[in-house]
């Protein structure tokens, strides 16, 4: 899947990806696990349904999806304009 090659592109071990929905049921993208090396625990990543995956790694899959959330309403933003820059 498109998702999977662009989260493996920045984390090769990228495994259990699980879907991120908005509150109208959207899917914005989705959170998958980085085993640690020498470690049984797991950090955890994100990649948007547009194939851009994070560099961050978070500690657990809850701050993933916040942050996926995060991206996603900061990209769906309107450009600001000059006049909004300087008030």
């Amino acid at each position: 899947m498109i998702h999977e090659d662009a989260a493996r592109r920045v984390h090769p071990e990228a495994k259990e990806f699980k879907p991120v929905r908005n509150v109208w049921r959207r899917i914005l993208g989705w959170t998958f696990e980085i085993p640690r090396e020498g470690e049984a625990s797991v950090d955890y990543g994100w990649v948007t349904i547009r194939g851009e995956a994070s560099q961050d790694v978070l500690g657990f899959r809850f701050d993933a999806e916040k942050s996926l959330k995060a991206y996603d309403s900061a990209c769906g933003q309107r450009p600001v304009t000059p006049l909004e820059k300087r008030a």
